[in-house]
């Protein structure tokens, strides 16, 4: 007998619990809607990919059970990184950010620099804009003109191919109690398989307070985004060269681009916009 214990909020086409069953928890990831059981499944194959390489401080679950629309994996005893910033002190957040660099660094060593058809970006535009509702939100079309634009101006495409965590927001990193390791979940498929999006991802964080905006409990806001400062000088010194590409700003919008089909509410929509306009500076 499954016992369903937590609903954890996201913003995707997938549903995840905590569930306890056979004595122990676990997580289970599911969809009841048929046309993404395709990109669930690719999500746990992409996990599963990770779970098997193995890396020195970073936990991956291993995926314990599935079928097409769900699989389970298990459960990680860790705090999430608002706790852990509030309770560490400075060196040992900057130690357990340089694991999460060491994981991008890895991806990167791994990847070929491969020409991207451009045509891959010109139908995502396409399938992004008819899932937002224009009608309410018309400055959509403005960064979607944008972004064409910004894509033509660049005449040969070149990014760093290789398998990326795909979501690597503050929000999908736990940490251990005693601050030794961190833990990488929910892994997600993208259209791109680049470390230019796990890169876009963390500054999804550090520089636009994602995890800020949408975390539920009481927090000292002011800490979070001194902390998040911190770490976003630490990731521009490493990835300075990445990041002042027009390439990499073509992948940051599209990473908002992206959330805005599955932002439910006026605040979500307001807060994407926002953020386009301040990455085209706008």
């Amino acid at each position: 007998m499954v016992h369903k214990q937590i609903l954890i909020p996201g913003n995707s086409g997938t549903v995840v619990e905590i569930i306890f069953k056979n004595q122990s928890y676990f997580v289970r990831k599911s969809s009841n809607d048929n046309n993404y059981k395709n990109r669930l499944s690719l999500q746990r194959e992409k996990q599963n990919y990770f779970y098997k390489v193995g890396y020195n401080k970073i936990l991956i679950p291993k995926i314990t059970d599935y079928s097409d629309s769900w699989f389970e994996m298990e459960y990680l005893n860790m705090i999430d990184c608002i706790k852990f910033f509030e309770r560490s002190n400075p060196n040992l957040i900057v130690n357990s950010f340089e694991i999460i660099l060491n994981f991008i660094s890895d991806s990167l060593d791994k990847s070929k620099l491969v020409e991207l058809n451009k045509n891959i970006l010109f139908d995502k535009i396409i399938e992004i804009k008819n899932k937002i509702d224009i009608n309410i939100f018309p400055e959509y079309l403005f960064y979607i003109s944008y972004l064409n634009r910004l894509i033509n101006q660049i005449e040969i495409f070149i990014i760093p191919e290789a398998k990326c965590h795909g979501d690597l927001t503050l929000s999908n990193i736990l940490f251990s109690r005693d601050k030794s390791q961190i833990g990488l979940i929910d892994f997600l498929d993208s259209f791109i398989e680049s470390p230019l999006i796990d890169i876009a991802k963390l500054r999804q964080d550090l520089v636009y307070n994602w995890t800020s905006f949408n975390y539920c409990k009481q927090f000292d806001n002011s800490k979070i985004i001194i902390i998040n400062n911190h770490l976003n000088n630490i990731l521009n010194l490493k990835f300075n060269n990445i990041i002042c590409s027009t390439q990499f700003k073509v992948i940051e919008i599209f990473n908002f681009l992206r959330i805005a089909p599955y932002a439910k509410d006026f605040e979500m929509n307001k807060y994407i916009i926002d953020t386009l306009s301040k990455i085209c500076k706008i």
